[in-house]
């Protein structure tokens, strides 16, 4: 298995987090989001951005063991506008 360096990772992680972001439409200095990057053997880097203008942070945390499940379709009800019901 390849040992990657995990300082490298997280910096080319949160790049693609950023670009993937914008690519779904999402306001990258106004919109709250996460992103996981599994790895093997469970591993992954989880990057959240959060906050308003001057408290905007990118949170990273790096994980042993970490679960993915299949995607399930639907949206949950709390996410859904009056406008899409």
């Amino acid at each position: 298995m390849t040992k990657l360096k995990t300082s490298k990772v997280m910096e080319e992680t949160a790049r693609k987090a950023i670009e993937q972001a914008k690519k779904q439409g999402f306001q990258i200095d106004k919109d709250d989001f996460e992103m996981v990057q599994p790895f093997d053997d469970g591993n992954a880097i989880i990057i959240s951005v959060e906050g308003s203008d001057e408290n905007r942070a990118i949170n990273y945390e790096v994980r042993d063991a970490v679960i993915v499940l299949e995607k399930q379709e639907g949206t949950l009800d709390i996410f859904v506008s009056e406008e899409k019901e």
